[in-house]
């Protein structure tokens, strides 16, 4: 994928190292677009964001002789880059499908507020009768921490419960006052096992479904 990238060329350099390859200025437009591109969930990865800079100093900026052999800026530049603007991270971003980003616009969110406000005048619902649901996963076995090792070691292992456990859905509820009720935990069991289930918090539901559904 090809993106395109321009920075002005008036900048407040008082502030720039004398090695610094683009101006104080041009970082900032380069960060803001690296946010404009996150929040349209076209987040850019570590090499399409050093290919940018390459592009635009092809044509505009005096640039490194190794940028033009690689199509693309270093990773020490990459790193420096990081550290001068602070407001942006590396991040494992959530998957997210395109009809969900979709369906997500202004126009829902708004139509969405408008029948609540509708609702809560037709029924006058107080913010303690308003609950949100949310579902999550609570793996079974947990991903081993990181250990001391032997350097050049091709594989390293720790010993867990089982490589592969079976994902237990959490449900979690809280209301537009602010509270919340114990959670509910949905086991994929057809028929409950006695005495599993001692040391669970108290309030808690457990619930056991069939695998098949």
């Amino acid at each position: 994928m090809y993106y395109s990238f321009t920075c002005s060329h008036t900048a407040d350099d008082s502030k720039q190292h004398h090695s610094q390859i683009f101006t104080v200025q041009q970082e900032k437009e380069l960060s803001a677009y690296l946010k404009t591109f996150c929040f349209l969930n076209h987040g850019l990865t570590a090499k399409e964001t050093r290919q940018l800079p390459h592009q635009y100093t092809v044509s505009y900026v005096r640039y490194p002789p190794n940028w033009i052999a690689r199509t693309e800026a270093s990773k020490n530049w990459f790193t420096g880059f990081l550290k001068r603007n602070s407001t942006l991270s590396i991040r494992i971003p959530e998957a997210t499908s395109q009809a969900r980003a979709a369906g997500f616009n202004h126009i829902v969110a708004n139509q969405f507020y408008d029948n609540l406000l509708t609702v809560r005048m037709k029924y006058k619902f107080l913010p303690y009768h308003i609950w949100n649901c949310d579902e999550t996963n609570a793996p079974t076995v947990l991903q081993p921490p990181n250990i001391l090792a032997t350097k050049d070691l091709k594989q390293v292992s720790q010993t867990i419960s089982a490589e592969r456990g079976v994902n237990v859905t959490m449900l979690c509820f809280v209301n537009a006052f602010g509270a919340s009720v114990p959670p509910v935990f949905i086991f994929s069991r057809k028929n409950q096992i006695l005495g599993s289930l001692k040391e669970t918090h108290l309030g808690v539901l457990d619930l056991f479904m069939n695998p098949a559904g």
